[in-house]
């Protein structure tokens, strides 16, 4: 396109125009610059990058229009006019400048290169590592939104943040955690390597109640100055705001019948009114929750159970134990719903918080054990029920800080995910809010627990309330709960006999380690008075016994307990199989008599390492029954080798003395401790 002249009529237009152009050029190649090297995700650039490239014309266009005072009626005309030359310069120009634009790239690249790479000018690339330990029954809805977290705040091809997740909600295992460094505890004497016990430390720990962080910061604080702290077993810093949620969520009674078609019944109800109607259905028999030892959530909706069956708090414990394989936490409770080899019965009920259920619903992951169905279709599907005294779980975001690691930057990115978390909780995964409010359209995730043709649609908010429900003095912390569980529970007499031949050790998991997390489980869960005692046994050497030990009160029960699992873990493999009924018989020889629990870890064995066997499976249980010494033992066989009680002596025995064989192998460690501490429940008298 024809310019004019410098000396012509429009000379001095001529000369602005090319001004501008150089002008608009530089800045528009340093606009485009901007936006390549700006931090931000890859779409939000390129629509900077676009903008750039259509504001520049525009607003030089508008500029020069504007400056040469064209009248109003001729500035449409006179504008594009104008816009056709610029742009056509700007294209004649850039055509000029092409090794100077490729010189600009270049320099760009490298320089943007150098600060990802080496952190140039205090910017670095290198994403911080913050690690988070969550309840199991919260685990999947988290991972979304730490998952959207990092892509939220991963701009300029760099990743900020990672996100390291654990899983884990007992409270004896935090608390013990929190207090020795992340560590197993010592005991005195004890020089042993100790290792992480629960994961990596935790930057952040998200319970499920914030009378679980008030219950641990207690016992830190009563722990201060009892000569802990050398220099690994540091105590933890726990930062508690209440303000700051990762969201709520209500505790549910979830069954596969359906007690509300064609009633009047509207929103959440009494308890009591609802087991009723469950009952008066068929389907309460029996009523399940996780094992509170292991599960924050059971442990804390537990005072309003015993309250609602008022049967005494000892007969609601067993019967919530009827079924006897009650799990860790509710994640593997729900999975027995898509186990169909291990289903439980159809008249089950069971206790869990929304959001796992909304999660078993739409076929997501069941906390670290529980893949989703391969055909979705096949899952059975629970109806749940809402009530006035279940708890509403609050997801408090605690800042974890320990010595040592507890620098300005890595405090600085932790803050960042907490505030963020706090103020985007996961509604999009079956969480609500701060307040108990959530979507619950067809197409939400607590949608999918709606029925349309149900009276007692999901509540559109369930506001979380002061405490938990139940009886006086059982309500009134953590700890109370804890006490009036514990109290309910029988005294137990437990005997924890290890195989210890060399087949212990030889799959590609080895069942050794996997006995010894199963028994520190059922160990950090004793009560005040149950007695423990370990024992071992192969071939050709004698079975060999500890010492049994009481389980006092105050500060020695935790003494005693890391005395039990230090010993345990050291417990090291030697020697052949013995077949599994000759050393449940010569260890029923060596028991003192009484109601007491004979629980036998093994890897299962086999019917060749048994073919020499004194007494089959069949003749052991004559054996146990005409024992009248031995009359009220229990045996509880748990097989923890990859065949599970497929098959081989471990099941062949748990049919014969009428106590199925336990997998201890299948699910998490504390859903197989779970198993068997209750059926130690349901099957010892009161």
């Amino acid at each position: 396109m024809a310019v004019d002249a410098p000396g012509g009529p429009d000379g001095g237009k001529a000369r602005r125009e090319r001004l501008f152009g150089w002008l608009g050029w530089v800045g528009g190649t340093g606009g485009i610059a901007a936006a390549l090297g700006a931090d931000l995700s890859f779409r939000n650039r390129l629509l900077l990058f676009i903008g750039v490239l259509v504001a520049v014309p525009l607003v030089m266009t508008l500029g020069l229009t504007l400056r040469d005072r064209v009248p109003k009626r001729d500035l449409p005309r006179a504008f594009l006019r104008r816009l056709g030359r610029i742009c056509a310069l700007l294209l004649h120009q850039s055509a000029r400048a092409i090794p100077a634009i490729l010189a600009t790239v270049l320099v760009w690249t490298a320089v943007h290169w150098s600060f990802v790479t080496n952190g140039a000018s205090g910017k670095s690339c290198e994403p911080a590592d913050v690690r988070v330990t969550v309840s199991p029954e919260s685990l999947t809805a988290l991972k979304a939104a730490a998952h959207r977290y990092v892509e939220d705040k991963s701009g300029d091809g760099c990743r900020k943040a990672t996100i390291t997740m654990t899983a884990n909600s007992s409270i004896s295992d935090l608390r013990e955690g929190f207090a020795n460094g992340w560590l197993e505890p010592g005991v005195e004497g004890d020089t042993s390597e100790r290792v992480p016990m629960l994961g990596p430390r935790p930057d952040l720990w998200i319970p499920q109640t914030t009378l679980a962080a008030k219950d641990v910061i207690a016992h830190l604080d009563e722990a201060q100055g009892d000569g802990q702290g050398d220099g690994l077993r540091e105590k933890a810093l726990l930062d508690l705001d209440e303000k700051k949620t990762a969201g709520t969520s209500p505790m549910v009674v979830a069954s596969l019948s359906d007690a509300y078609r064609g009633s009047g019944s509207t929103g959440p109800e009494g308890l009591q009114s609802v087991l009723n109607r469950l009952r008066q259905q068929g389907v309460l028999d029996p009523l399940a929750r996780a094992l509170p030892d292991t599960s924050e959530s059971a442990l804390a909706a537990t005072p309003a159970l015993y309250q609602a069956l008022a049967s005494g708090d000892g007969a609601a414990e067993r019967f919530l134990n009827k079924d006897r394989l009650v799990p860790g936490d509710a994640t593997a409770l729900l999975c027995r719903f898509r186990e169909q080899s291990s289903a439980p019965p159809g008249g089950i009920a069971v206790v869990v918080p929304e959001n796992t259920l909304a999660d078993y619903a739409r076929n997501k992951e069941l906390g670290t054990a529980c893949p989703p169905l391969a055909n979705a279709a096949a899952a059975k599907r629970l109806v749940p029920y809402y009530t006035e005294e279940l708890p509403v779980l609050d997801h408090p975001i605690v800042q974890v800080r320990w010595p040592g690691e507890d620098s300005e930057k890595r405090r600085a990115a932790i803050s960042e995910f907490r505030d963020w978390l706090a103020s985007h909780p996961p509604t999009e995964e079956g969480f609500r809010d701060a307040n108990g409010s959530a979507p619950t359209g067809p197409k939400t995730a607590l949608g999918v627990l709606t029925d349309p043709t149900r009276n007692n649609a999901v509540p559109p908010r369930m506001p979380p309330h002061e405490g938990l429900k139940g009886a006086k003095g059982c309500v009134e912390s953590l700890k109370a709960a804890r006490a009036c569980y514990e109290a309910a529970r029988p005294n137990a007499v437990l005997t924890l006999a290890f195989d210890i031949s060399g087949s212990m050790g030889q799959t590609a998991k080895p069942a050794l380690p996997r006995a010894q997390d199963i028994a520190q489980r059922i160990v950090a869960a004793a009560r005040t008075r149950d007695q423990i005692r370990w024992a071992t046994f192969s071939s050709p050497a004698p079975v060999a016994f500890e010492q049994p030990v009481t389980i006092a009160t105050g500060p020695k029960q935790q003494e005693q307990k890391n005395a039990l699992q230090a010993g345990i873990r050291k417990i090291t493999l030697r020697g052949g199989d013995r077949a599994l009924a000759d050393a449940v018989d010569s260890m029923r020889g060596t028991l003192r008599p009484g109601v007491q629990h004979l629980v036998v870890l093994t890897d299962g064995q086999t019917a060749r390492t048994n073919a020499g066997a004194r007494y089959s499976p069949g003749k052991l249980a004559e054996r146990l029954r005409g024992d009248k010494a031995q009359s009220d033992l229990r045996v509880l066989v748990v097989s923890v080798g990859p065949d599970g009680c497929s098959a081989g002596p471990a099941k062949a025995i748990g049919d014969a003395v009428g106590e199925p064989c336990i997998d201890g192998s299948a699910g998490t460690a504390a859903d197989a401790a779970g198993k068997i501490i209750s059926s130690v429940i349901e099957s010892t008298p009161s």
